[in-house]
């Protein structure tokens, strides 16, 4: 592990070219080592396709982040991105900058055999100070793109870079999901084929449009069907919010939770949105959700947004649907210390942090 530079660490800024540089420098460095001569990295790729020591199930652990940054490698270096990315056999010299390939050729090196040549320093990145890389698990492009004034026309990085921020919460936004809850402004198929493909996709109907006509939900909800159909888009977000006027909460709410919760099939994730009433934590408005849901199955993925229950209500989720994630805001500085009891209690795995949004 003393061998692996630190110019490999996966959390550096994907598709920076002085990091890209210094990676190929290392490579072509271990090539020379392991060859016993100036050597490409395609003739270090045959050396690890010798190795044999990588398994089939390591072809499972290459996640989108590593992907994007092999894509990178090889528009820097000039060479074809292949359809996937494969560990075994490795089959593009962009994996070699993925950590189980770069164990596989530290392994044939010892410290004492290929020490760092006397006098040598190794190139100084210029790069800016590093910024954390995010996730932004819920957010509404169409609201974005409104409060910044953008055009209709806007792509996800013109919205993402929109407004300033304070140099201490900045973040590298490189993945998200993508919440489109007015109609209105429902992206059609063929642009969400278009959108990075670290963004995911949600559709549904806030209930604060439940007051249109009949005909105008069934329209409506004929579209949602029609867009569900593809694999890439999950549900939601799907909102019982008790924050609205009380008598719009039969009428409304339930009656648009009724109609939509059948189109939800196996294949698809649920993002849900509960509020209860004003300067509650909505343990009542949970509670009925819940029985609302009872007609999907325990397996049902779930991403529960805005979290802001206790830990009984929490339980009960657990209980009921096995793969539901809780999503927090920057509504938790508001919390009680029952709140803060259930938000520290949620395992980091189901733990997902995304925007506000009333």
């Amino acid at each position: 592990m003393e061998h692996i530079p630190g110019i490999f660490t996966e959390t550096l800024s994907v598709g920076v070219e002085p990091i890209m540089r210094c990676q190929v420098k290392a490579l072509e460095q271990v090539t020379s080592w392991l060859m016993g001569r100036l050597a490409t990295l395609e003739e270090l790729l045959q050396f690890v396709k010798m190795q044999k020591i990588l398994g089939d199930s390591d072809n499972s652990e290459i996640y989108s982040r590593q992907v994007e940054s092999m894509r990178q490698f090889c528009g820097y270096l000039g060479v074809a991105v292949p359809d996937q990315f494969t560990l075994v056999p490795p089959n593009s010299v962009a994996v070699l900058i993925h950590w189980k390939v770069l164990l596989v050729i530290c392994a044939r090196l010892h410290k004492d055999t290929y020490p760092c040549p006397e006098g040598y320093a190794a190139e100084q990145v210029a790069e800016e100070p590093m910024i954390p890389v995010a996730v932004d698990s819920h957010f509404h492009p169409d609201r974005l793109a409104r409060k910044a004034s953008l055009s209709a026309g806007c792509t996800f990085p013109d919205i993402l870079n929109a407004g300033p921020v304070d140099a201490e919460q900045r973040v590298q936004v490189e993945g998200g999901v993508a919440v489109y809850c007015d109609p209105a402004t429902y992206p059609t198929g063929s642009e969400i084929s278009t959108f990075p493909r670290t963004i995911a996709v949600a559709l549904g109907i806030h209930p604060r449009h439940a007051s249109r006509s009949t005909r105008t939900i069934k329209e409506w909800l004929e579209r949602l069907e029609r867009l569900l159909l593809r694999s890439d888009v999950a549900v939601g977000k799907i909102v019982l919010d008790h924050c609205e006027p009380h008598q719009n909460w039969h009428l409304q709410q339930i009656e648009l939770l009724r109609l939509t919760i059948p189109l939800v099939k196996g294949n698809h994730v649920l993002v849900l949105h509960c509020r209860g009433m004003k300067d509650d934590c909505g343990t009542e408005a949970f509670m009925l959700l819940l029985n609302q849901l009872k007609s999907l199955p325990i397996t049902q993925r779930i991403h529960l947004h805005c979290f802001t229950g206790n830990a009984f209500v929490l339980s009960r989720w657990l209980e009921r649907f096995l793969e539901t994630r809780f999503g927090f805001t920057n509504k938790v500085a508001t919390f009680d210390k029952l709140q803060q009891e259930a938000l520290m209690s949620v395992p980091e795995s189901r733990l997902l942090l995304g925007l506000f949004w009333s």
